[in-house]
C-alpha cells in the first residue's frame, strides 16, 4: 500500500534527520511521544497553561498537552 511505501521511505530516510518535527506533520498513529518531542522545552509551560485554562482537558481531540 501507499502508507507500507511511505513507512518503508522514511526508516531509509531516518539517518539523515535531526529527529525533529512539526506538529502538523504527525499521523494519526503517532503518541504523546511524538508530540513532546515536537514541543521540545516548550511542554513543561504549555502544560502549565493547559492546567490553567483547561484542567479537565476539554480540548483533547487534537495533538493534546495534558494539564501538567
Amino acid at each position: 500500500t501507499n502508507i507500507e511505501w511511505a513507512r518503508a521511505a522514511w526508516t531509509g530516510m531516518k539517518r539523515f534527520s535531526t529527529g525533529g518535527t512539526y506538529l502538523n506533520f504527525l499521523t494519526g498513529d503517532e503518541g504523546d511521544e511524538r508530540t513532546a518531542a515536537a514541543l521540545g522545552n516548550a511542554l513543561p509551560r504549555l502544560a502549565g497553561i493547559k492546567r490553567a485554562w483547561d484542567p479537565q482537558n476539554v480540548f483533547r481531540t487534537n495533538r493534546n498537552i495534558r494539564p501538567g
